[in-house]
């Protein structure tokens, strides 16, 4: 793996990392109301599950797959030019 591949793997994992966060605090506020709503729940969970398997499947040889990442769950939409090597 070279410098760039991991610097791009580990910005995806933490993109990822941060969107599953979000979930889960998504989770804990709709946990608080007096009267949760199980099915909101149960759909934030299952997308929790789908977000740490693709975080698992990660490969950091494969930039396309690192440039899909990055692009689909950053502020921006973009991949940052210095990852691009």
């Amino acid at each position: 793996m070279t410098y760039l591949q991991g610097m791009a793997y580990e910005l995806a994992r933490e993109l990822i990392s941060s969107k599953i966060g979000n979930l889960s605090h998504a989770i804990g506020v709709e946990e608080r109301n007096e009267v949760p709503n199980a099915d909101l729940i149960s759909e934030l969970e299952a997308k929790i599950v789908a977000l740490a398997k693709e975080r698992e499947d990660l490969v950091p040889e494969n930039k396309d797959q690192m440039r899909s990442v990055i692009m689909r769950y950053s502020r921006t939409g973009t991949f940052p030019q210095e990852l691009a090597g």
